[in-house]
């Protein structure tokens, strides 16, 4: 249920940006001891429009955020 309403209310912020900007470059920062953070990810990833990028802390280096629109991070 906490999973369901955190995505909800990042897709609800996100639909008001993306108004009049679908060619929008996103990057999703992460990093996660389970699996609820990559369902997240993965749910944000489909809904958003534009290029999206996401970034496994754990996996990645930190990547250079001035290349990116917009930045969401995310963790458990």
């Amino acid at each position: 249920e906490q999973f369901n309403r955190s995505v909800s209310v990042i897709l609800k912020e996100s639909q008001e940006i993306e108004t009049n900007q679908s060619h929008m470059k996103t990057i999703i920062i992460y990093t996660t001891s389970g699996n609820c953070t990559v369902k997240a990810v993965n749910e944000l990833s489909k809904k958003l429009s534009g290029e999206i990028v996401t970034v496994d802390l754990k996996k990645e280096f930190f990547p250079q955020l001035s290349e990116y629109d917009r930045v969401i991070i995310g963790g458990s």
